[in-house]
């Protein structure tokens, strides 16, 4: 019964494609019988790069998520599924839900979410990015950090580079 709650929820609050719901329940369950997985592993992947595909402007040959460019990834299958691995987190509310990171909203799409979105309004208590605002992602067990400061133009592309601040916690000398 939890394998068609997931799959709802991914595709009625994620906002998943009709072939990667398909997709994802046919390796779920192929997963659990052990028949054809690596068939569905790969049918689940592609859909999902599918998922991904619809934000991307042939015009500007880069992936627009209203507003948000991502340079043309699209022929790296790894970046690809990094891409729609933080989709959800990162630009699901941004796209499907107009910025709306009120607490019920976000507390029902976060027991369905990898991770969990990057905002949540509660009355007087707002934690979201406003413009000008300096993001840290300080990562999940990692001693990477992305720095990332909004640029002054908000359609701006994003750098084909990652600058990545890495932090040596461990060999740095106390102050």
């Amino acid at each position: 019964m939890k394998l068609l709650s997931n799959t709802w929820n991914g595709y009625t609050r994620l906002k998943w494609t009709k072939a990667e719901t398909a997709s994802y329940l046919l390796r779920r369950f192929s997963e659990k019988t052990k028949i054809a997985y690596p068939f569905f592993e790969k049918r689940l992947r592609k859909a999902k790069h599918q998922s991904v595909m619809r934000f991307f402007d042939p015009a500007e040959k880069c992936f627009n998520f209203n507003g948000a460019k991502i340079p043309d990834i699209s022929q790296h299958p790894t970046h690809m599924d990094a891409l729609r691995h933080v989709f959800e987190d990162v630009f699901l509310f941004h796209c499907h839900y107009g910025e709306n990171y009120h607490k019920e909203l976000v507390e029902t799409l976060d027991r369905s979410m990898v991770e969990g979105p990057y905002g949540y309004i509660d009355g007087a208590f707002d934690v979201t990015v406003k413009p000008g605002d300096i993001v840290i992602d300080a990562g999940h067990g990692s001693a990477t950090s992305a720095l990332m400061q909004p640029p002054n133009e908000p359609q701006a592309m994003l750098s084909n580079q990652r600058q990545h601040l890495h932090l040596a916690l461990r060999n740095s000398p106390p102050e």
